[in-house]
């Protein structure tokens, strides 16, 4: 789990998934909040398909990334990103310090 910026993003086509392929990016990261610190991140994201979780990474945005163990992250596993005007970011960094405090018990 880290905070980190989408430095950029690839199709790469695969016809064994749904939608004959994935979206494989480049992350810088900001901040570690949980695991081994790295930085830079290669994840995979699924295509923004209706119905799909894809976490719809853009180049330039700040996200706060959840991984599994394939580095794949999903809206669905938490993902998302940080500074929209829906969000307070002021309250949204308060959140994640808690759970990077949490995770470190």
């Amino acid at each position: 789990m880290f905070v980190g910026v989408v430095r950029g993003t690839q199709f790469v086509p695969d016809e064994r998934v749904f939608g004959g392929g994935h979206i494989r990016a480049v992350v810088d990261v900001r901040e570690m909040l949980k695991g081994d610190p790295k930085p830079r991140f290669d994840v995979i994201d699924g295509l923004p398909l209706i119905g799909m979780c894809s976490a719809s990474l853009r180049a330039g945005i700040e996200y706060v990334l959840f991984l599994d163990e394939r580095n794949a992250v999903s809206m669905c596993n938490g993902t998302r990103p940080l500074g929209e005007k829906t969000y307070d970011r002021a309250v949204q960094v308060r959140e994640l310090q808690d759970l990077k405090v949490r995770s470190e018990r």
